[in-house]
């Protein structure tokens, strides 16, 4: 039954990314979906670990496939981070925003966290994996071992997470945010992202590798890339080892 083998639901993985990646038969059809209890080795950006507490928080991964190849899908983690903060209001969590690339904050405390991978020739096709990591309750054990100002939806609310509702819900939004993105790309999606960037039109400074770079966010541009006024202009800055913090 293939809507079935299209919904894989896990007590445990090392990663649901790469639980779809490794089966690409599966991973094949459009919306195929990995969801786990329990990560192993649960990836963030820049190779972070994802630290989530078994059986409390949302951990799952969708693929699709486009007839193009990976360079269609610049700017997809944006337009997801749209998707969710759209998930977080129909749920109920008011106030929810964005943090380039990927992050996405309430009370610039992050609360979910989205990691795309990416697989094909440069003609095409290309099989993407989305994965999404949203904190339902973190407890104080695996806590202790996050680097950076976090939220979880039991903190927000102060009620149980309705797990089994908000998985139906980010899976609703992430199938039609790749079905648009097939069609129209970040385009569609841009305005919206800007709106919802916690960061636009702030001082900020950027790090990248060795280099540190300060200005002001003027937004994104057509594939995604931050878009950072300074003194010498305007300038675009991909994803990668590029951390963005506001400046005091």
């Amino acid at each position: 039954d293939r809507v079935r083998d299209r919904l894989t639901l896990l007590e445990e993985t090392d990663s649901t990314n790469r639980y779809l990646l490794e089966r690409t038969a599966m991973a094949s059809f459009p919306g195929s979906v990995c969801l786990a209890e329990a990560q192993v080795h649960g990836r963030g950006r820049r190779g972070r670990a994802w630290i989530a507490t078994p059986y409390h928080n949302l951990l799952l991964s969708m693929g699709w496939r486009f007839a193009s190849g990976p360079g269609i899908v610049a700017g997809l983690s944006l337009a997801a981070g749209v998707a969710l903060t759209r998930v977080f209001e129909e749920y109920g969590v008011p106030g929810v925003g964005l943090k380039w690339p990927n992050d996405v904050l309430w009370d610039d405390k992050k609360l979910a966290g989205v990691l795309v991978d990416v697989h094909g020739e440069a003609t095409g096709p290309s099989l993407i994996v989305l994965g999404v990591g949203v904190n339902g309750y973190i407890g104080s054990h695996d806590a202790a071992q996050i680097d950076q100002p976090w939220t979880d939806l039991h903190t927000i609310t102060g009620k149980p997470v309705d797990r089994n509702r908000l998985a139906a819900l980010v899976l609703r939004e992430l199938r039609h945010m790749f079905e648009v993105f097939a069609d129209k790309g970040l385009a569609a999606f841009r305005d919206a992202w800007q709106r919802r960037h916690r960061y636009h039109g702030q001082r900020v400074r950027l790090l990248a590798g060795s280099r540190e770079i300060t200005g002001t966010v003027e937004g994104i541009d057509d594939h995604g890339a931050l878009l950072l006024r300074d003194a010498r202009g305007v300038q675009a800055f991909h994803s990668g080892e590029i951390s963005l913090r506001r400046v005091a």
